[in-house]
């Protein structure tokens, strides 16, 4: 069966329905739970999908240490600023260690 958007199978339901087919074989026709089938027919409009909260990014929490680093940077001679962005950045932040404490900032420098 082709693939079809979730408005033109409501409607193929709706017009199974209309043409006499039972609930069970919608079901079974279209692969769907009797619930989904319900759904369908007794609502004319689609529900709106649900909009999820932002997630926040991994990163967040050490924001204010990059940017006091690009602040520091500002006065840096040009050919010592962190110019690749984040990446570059990354490696900077201590992360913690799975079970210890924040290792060090960066693998050259003594910890």
């Amino acid at each position: 069966m082709l693939r079809m958007s979730k408005v033109e199978l409501c409607a193929v339901i709706r017009c199974d329905h209309r043409g006499g087919m039972t609930m069970r074989e919608i079901e079974r026709k279209h692969a769907m739970t009797w619930r989904t089938v319900r759904k369908d027919l007794g609502c004319a409009w689609l529900e709106p999908r649900k909009k999820l909260p932002p997630r926040p990014m991994a990163i967040d929490p050490h924001n204010p240490v990059i940017d006091a680093i690009l602040r520091a940077d500002l006065d840096a001679p040009r050919k010592q600023r962190y110019t690749r962005g984040p990446p570059d950045l990354y490696r900077l932040v201590p992360l913690p260690a799975p079970g210890g404490p924040a290792g060090p900032a960066h693998p050259l420098w003594p910890s």
